[in-house]
């Protein structure tokens, strides 16, 4: 029976790759949920924006303006900050699809030889019935002969 020497590292380096996987759908998922955010902050920012030119076609009220101002400040540096979330998750989505490539390659490299062992094994294997069977057939070989020597009255070289 065919036994790979590595199988523990190989299984260990499967775990590896689901692990990685693991760490990249995460990261995904960070990602969608920082877009999400971004999106939100720029949709209230718009609509802040929106509300304020809406509000100035009136009469000017100073405080109304100083809030709407403060407010917007506010909502730029929300979707500031959402945006540098998004652009740190990208990078984090980057590396751990780095990590899961790598931890690919790792397994592949084990799995070919594997691979290569078991295709060596199974030559062996092949070989090793060719040559039993080979001497199967010399012993029946030599027994037919004998047999066929007995019946002919004519002794072997063994004395039988």
């Amino acid at each position: 029976m065919f036994r790979f020497r590595l199988e523990r590292v190989l299984q260990h380096r499967q775990r590896e790759v689901d692990a990685r996987s693991r760490d990249v759908a995460s990261a995904q998922r960070s990602l969608r949920d920082a877009e999400e955010e971004l999106g939100r902050a720029s949709r209230q920012l718009q609509q802040g924006r929106a509300e304020i030119a809406a509000g100035r076609q009136g009469r000017m009220d100073p405080i109304a303006l100083q809030r709407g101002t403060a407010w917007q400040d506010e909502l730029a540096a929300r979707r500031l900050a959402a945006e540098q979330i998004v652009a740190l998750a990208r990078k984090e989505l980057a590396t751990t699809q780095e990590h899961l490539q790598e931890a690919w390659r790792d397994r592949e490299v084990l799995e070919r030889l594997r691979q290569r062992q078991r295709q060596e094994w199974d030559l062996e294997q092949a070989r090793r019935e060719r040559r039993a069977l080979d001497e199967i057939g010399a012993i029946r070989s030599a027994l037919s002969g004998r047999r066929r020597n007995k019946d002919a009255g004519v002794m072997s070289p063994g004395g039988e």
